[in-house]
């Protein structure tokens, strides 16, 4: 690219910049004269648009710095840096610098004018956005420039420059975060954060058990600590960088948080029931692997090629168990001397990831026996072995999970346990998942049954098509009837309801209009009729005298009434029995019907 080009977009992208900056400033100065009513929503409007801005302005700032830093970098290397990644960089840098520090300046100068708006949403999102984007680049790029030190990668310019960078984003964006007067709305922030240093350092983990199980084992040859692409090495820096992060994010951060829902969403999706799906994955493979191989047929009977994924499945395994323990751990010296909600929440949660496995389970089984009764010939061969394998090794390790943590519930006291909303929640969601996975496969099985049969194929191959429809239905149907027998004996345990308290039902003779019933009904929850009285003329009563008399009578059922200058309640049964003969009544009025609970049916 020629310099007069360069220039010219330079000074386009310059004059864009101060009229998107003469915009802002603008917009600024309109939003803090004299606040109009219902200005509000444009308030928010507007620093929402402001913070998208300097968010954006920010990217491209720190883009363009860091491709310069590259190129400086790349000086006297074999590495190219091309003119269009230099043009680029320089114009991010020259427009985007000073455009992001002027509205950088703007957005300051509106907190010494309001200090509302330091604690507003926006804001928050703002500082949250870009503090966990920039963790993450930053992250990356010293993964990378680290592992380039170490001689674990070639070298490449771009992540030496955008360390430093991204890493003073974030930094600066820390600091403002620890200038908030109140910093409960950072929770938020404070545990994506958590998990991404958890995740980053559970995966570094797993590769250093991995890449050291594959030097004991003898898959990886005899050095441990030597090579250009050495495991252990590189899951170091990624537990390093992932264990620094968590610590600063959660032991001195979110675990000292306030411990709401959002806490404890955090800890049992992120830690405990994330854990526990990886653990029960990777153990399921490698007992499985380990199965086939002695009692099955395995794929290969060179022990070094089957076993290659071993180490990485027994590593999981153990980082997945490690992750569980520990936030259950964090849980339980929180807990209460009582079965609390949370308690509920975990161990139905993490009985439904068990049931999920040992319904996969059970579905296989389902379909290797079809396949076995169908043809009898599968059984001599080796995929119908290692089927079962895999499906009794779902069996075996979700089954025990399943069970262990469903059995909390059904051994805790019935009178509370039933009546938990997490409870009924987890037999309702079973019981609609069952009915939509046999729906779903009645239907495909039916279609695939009339299928085979217009084309005429024979008994045994119909059969074998429909196996896998089978199976699902089977295993649906018995789990959909197992738990509707304990929804079954859940409400057999239910107390019995409460009876409603004070006045249900109340007939103003003679004492109110429409509107005075209607505020009635509203203040003491009963239905209200008005009725007018033909001897006297009406009279409209207060509210408040209406609701003091009814209160006063303390039955379920009054009718009000005004007699010699006071209001008089008259209790009644509209439910007792009625004589033989009963007097014939003629309709209600119909501005009378209109309060009745007949007309409002």
């Amino acid at each position: 690219m020629r310099g007069t080009e360069v220039i010219g977009a330079v000074i386009l992208l310059l004059v864009v910049g101060v009229v998107v900056t003469a915009i802002v400033a603008g917009a600024r100065r309109a939003t803090h004269r004299a606040p109009a009513p219902g200005t509000g929503e444009s308030h928010a409007v507007r620093q929402l648009f402001e913070y998208l801005l300097l968010f954006g302005l920010l990217v491209a700032s720190a883009v363009g710095v860091s491709g310069l830093l590259a190129a400086v970098f790349a000086q006297g290397s074999t590495v190219a840096v091309t003119d269009s990644e230099i043009a680029r960089s320089i114009a991010f840098t020259v427009v985007g610098v000073p455009l992001c520090v002027a509205l950088a300046v703007a957005v300051r100068r509106g907190f010494a004018r309001d200090e509302t708006e330091r604690d507003a949403l926006p804001w928050v999102f703002y500082l949250s956005g870009t503090s966990l984007v920039s963790l993450v680049g930053a992250l990356f790029a010293l993964h990378d420039s680290i592992a380039w030190a170490l001689d674990l990668r070639p070298f490449d310019p771009q992540p030496l420059a955008q360390a430093p960078v991204w890493t003073a984003v974030w930094a600066g964006h820390w600091w403002l975060g620890t200038r908030q007067r109140d910093r409960r709305p950072l929770q938020l922030h404070l545990l994506a954060g958590s998990l991404v240093g958890l995740a980053l350092g559970l995966v570094g983990l797993g590769g250093m058990l991995s890449g050291a199980l594959r030097i004991w084992l003898g898959l990886d040859g005899d050095v441990l600590l030597a090579g250009a692409n050495e495991p252990v090495l590189a899951g170091a820096i990624t537990f390093l960088l992932g264990g620094a992060t968590w610590v600063r994010y959660w032991l001195f951060g979110a675990l000292r948080s306030e411990r709401n829902a959002l806490w404890h969403a955090y800890q049992l999706l992120a830690g405990e029931t994330a854990g526990l799906v990886v653990s029960l994955v990777a153990a399921s493979i490698a007992l499985d692997r380990a199965l086939v191989w002695l009692v099955g047929d395995p794929w290969s009977t060179d022990a070094h090629r089957y076993f290659q994924s071993m180490p990485a499945t027994l590593a999981s395994t153990t980082v997945g168990l490690l992750a569980l323990l520990y936030h259950r751990a964090v849980l339980t010296t929180t807990a209460q001397p009582t079965r609390t909600e949370v308690d509920r929440i975990r161990d139905y949660l993490l009985a439904a990831v068990g049931l999920g496995a040992s319904s996969a389970g059970a579905t296989i089984v389902v379909v290797a026996l079809i396949e076995a009764v169908t043809d009898p010939s599968v059984i001599a061969g080796s995929g119908a072995l290692n089927t079962l394998i895999a499906a009794l090794t779902l069996l075996g390790v979700g089954g025990p999970v399943w069970w262990l943590h469903w059995r909390r519930g059904q051994r805790a006291t019935p009178a509370e346990e039933t009546v938990s909303p997490t409870r009924r929640l987890y037999l309702f969601l079973l019981l609609g998942l069952a009915s939509l996975a046999s729906v779903g496969a009645l239907l495909a099985g039916a279609w695939i049954l009339v299928d085979r049969i217009l084309q005429e194929e024979p008994a045994a191959e119909v059969m074998r098509s429909v196996r896998f429809p089978i199976g699902i239905l089977v295993t649906a149907g018995a789990v959909a009837a197992y738990h509707w027998a304990a929804y079954r004996t859940d409400r057999a345990h239910l107390p019995p309801p409460a009876a409603p308290q004070g006045c249900t039902f109340a007939l103003l003779l003679g004492v109110a209009d429409e509107q005075t019933a209607a505020e009635t009904a509203r203040r003491t929850g009963a239905a209200v009729w008005i009725w007018a009285r033909e001897d006297v003329a009406p009279v409209v009563w207060a509210v408040e005298d209406i609701i003091a008399a009814i209160e006063a009578a303390s039955v379920r059922e009054v009718v009000v009434l005004a007699e010699e200058g006071a209001l008089r309640t008259i209790p009644v049964n509209r439910r007792g029995v009625r004589p033989a003969a009963a007097p014939s009544v003629g309709p209600l009025p119909s501005s009378h019907a209109a309060h009745s609970p007949e007309a409002t049916a």
